[in-house]
């Protein structure tokens, strides 16, 4: 194996638990960024974005939004996924709060 590929490889290995269902690694990621936050201790930048990563893919918007900020082939494709998906979810909480039709109106 390319040594680039074994270094590649465990970098994808490292962020994997990260993305662990129900957020409960995320959590607890959380929590020790705090904790070291707490006793003022230093954390790589790596780390963090990590962190922020595994927060932008828990939801189906942040996946999106990574998706068209990492570019590529398909970047436009998702940045209109994005923003039917944003739209979507901007009518359900009108609809909850009465106001899809202005909503409706603003899109038309």
């Amino acid at each position: 194996m390319n040594p680039a590929h074994a270094e590649a490889r465990a970098e994808l290995v490292l962020e994997k638990p990260i993305l662990a269902p129900f957020g409960v690694t995320v959590a607890n990621e959380a929590q020790a960024l705090l904790d070291m936050a707490a006793s003022q201790e230093q954390v790589e930048t790596e780390r963090l974005c990590a962190f922020a990563r595994a927060c932008l893919e828990m939801l189906e918007t942040g996946r999106l939004a990574l998706a068209v900020l990492y570019g590529g082939l398909f970047a436009s494709r998702r940045a209109l996924e994005l923003g039917s998906h944003v739209l979507r979810d901007a009518e359900r909480h009108a609809a909850g709060n009465n106001d899809a039709d202005a909503i409706k109106e603003t899109v038309a």
